[in-house]
């Protein structure tokens, strides 16, 4: 990208400006009902996506240690057995493997930048009748990048997960993103429950 932008101020080609406004507002199919919203304090089952990062696993190992919840990770790989070997590394790498608890951890074969995640729509459908509660962990990290870059997995894939929790199951949903961003400011931009 940045050799893009090199090379357009040489040859004089100048490119849209980005207008966020436009960028921030979310497809009219996903809205929830104030009245349908119930609270979990004992979730049966959790997606999490992020769990193959660092603050993932960790998030990945406490939900195991602090729930008795199958936890369905978002993960890109071709399989199963590749997408939960893929966990297994990462929580070993940082000394968090449990092999007793690793039935509960049931590896989501998708991809966050992909419309649905990446998943059938009956998959994704299927997805939001089991999940009691969304931790939203995932995100492509690269303070360089330009926003194009990162859009695709950080913005249109926040926007598939609260599609997801606005399907048939109502999920609390919980978004860890940097700190410039709050839930609660974005919840209000985004009018989530159809308020105008």
């Amino acid at each position: 990208m940045l050799e893009q932008s090199q090379r357009d101020a040489i040859t004089g080609v100048s490119r849209p400006e980005l207008n966020l406004a436009s960028e921030a507002v979310l497809d009219e199919e996903i809205r929830l009902r104030e009245s349908s919203i119930c609270s979990v304090t004992q979730p049966q089952t959790i997606l999490l996506t992020g769990a193959t990062g660092y603050l993932g696993a960790f998030l990945l190992h406490e939900l195991l240690h602090q729930t008795k919840a199958t936890i369905y990770c978002l993960v890109r790989s071709n399989t199963i057995a590749s997408g939960k070997a893929r966990l297994q590394s990462t929580l070993e790498f940082y000394s968090l493997w449990d092999e007793a608890l690793s039935d509960r951890i049931i590896p989501l074969l998708g991809d966050l930048s992909q419309p649905l995640l990446g998943l059938s729509v009956e998959h994704f459908r299927e997805l939001a009748t089991k999940i009691d509660c969304i931790y939203h962990n995932g995100a492509q990290v690269n303070f360089t990048y330009p926003y194009p870059a990162l859009k695709a997995a950080n913005v249109l894939g926040t926007q598939e997960i609260l599609r997801l929790a606005a399907q048939q199951k109502r999920n609390p949903f919980t978004l860890s993103q940097p700190p410039m961003y709050s839930l609660q400011i974005q919840l209000q931009r985004l009018k989530l429950f159809g308020k105008q």
